[in-house]
């Protein structure tokens, strides 16, 4: 089903007033940043989220914790 995305906010915002904690769940390769900012230019305000949970983001930590690890890279 196709939703606009300004009926989607609010949706999103009514979630939010009747107190849902909310996340974005994304496969987006970045940095959860880059999606919290690409909310932001939609038009979203960010305070409705905890925040977002990115495959990229999650490849960041992991590679924050193990940084003595061999890395190799496939082309």
């Amino acid at each position: 089903m196709y939703v606009p995305i300004c009926e989607f906010y609010h949706f999103v915002e009514k979630l939010a007033t009747n107190g849902a904690k909310m996340v974005i769940i994304s496969n987006f390769s970045r940095r959860a940043s880059t999606t919290m900012n690409k909310m932001k230019s939609l038009g979203f305000d960010l305070s409705l989220f905890e925040g977002a949970i990115n495959s990229g983001e999650l490849m960041h930590q992991y590679m924050q914790r193990f940084t003595n690890l061999p890395v190799m890279v496939m082309c």
